[in-house]
């Protein structure tokens, strides 16, 4: 008898765990698949942003670029402004990403020009990101309240670089948050100028300009 209860007992234990190992085989291909045609929405979105402009996006235009149906893309965004936030961290991280080809310079003042130089450079690149980044208001969806936490932040790079600074007797600790702002309101002005087109600013003098900048503030 207590054999034939161990084994019942072990069977009954065999189909739970069969059952539990099913369950999460379905859940992993369920969010697998999820990521895969949410990467083909992003990856649509996104060339069409790097091409034709955040103009040219629609929810039906990046459905039919990605293989979907536009009905279809609502079973993974709420709207387009979710699409749209989830994109451009995906932007802000590959500009990010760049940051890991930049050589460690000796000169920390050269570290920070070349810091400034990868970002300016991805947006010669890309300008339509840049008209994407600042020029279009796309707001942090509510039920993604831990985006903001993983977001990728390239200011918070540039300031690290001025830590540098401190560590030298350039700059007081006081002086990084007006100086980095500074840097950053600056270099988004050279590039609106250069993009509006409404002036003789040309790409060398975009930089030159950043590297007399920076060499007045340190």
């Amino acid at each position: 008898m207590l054999i034939f209860t161990y084994s019942v007992n072990k069977f009954i234990l065999m189909l739970i765990w069969r059952k539990i190992v099913k369950e999460i085989v379905v859940d992993d291909k369920q969010t697998l698949k999820k990521q895969r045609v949410k990467a083909y929405f992003h990856n649509a979105t996104k060339e069409m942003i790097i091409i034709e402009g955040i103009e040219s996006i629609s929810i039906r235009k990046v459905a039919e670029k990605a293989g979907y149906s536009y009905t279809t893309l609502y079973n993974y965004f709420k709207d387009i402004n979710e699409l749209l936030w989830e994109v451009k961290l995906l932007m802000i991280n590959d500009l990010v990403e760049l940051k890991k080809d930049i050589v460690e310079n000796e000169n920390i003042k050269d570290g920070l020009k070349s810091l400034f130089g990868t970002y300016i450079r991805y947006f010669f690149e890309y300008p339509n990101i840049f008209k994407f980044f600042y020029f279009h208001k796309v707001t942090q969806p509510t039920k993604n309240d831990d985006d903001r936490k993983t977001e990728p932040n390239y200011e918070a790079m540039m300031m690290s670089v001025l830590n540098g600074f401190v560590l030298e007797g350039i700059l007081k600790d006081k002086d990084i948050e007006v100086v980095g702002k500074t840097l950053i309101y600056s270099v988004h002005g050279l590039l609106t100028l250069y993009f509006s087109g409404n002036g003789d600013i040309t790409e060398k003098s975009v930089y030159n300009d950043l590297n007399r900048i920076i060499d007045y503030l340190l």
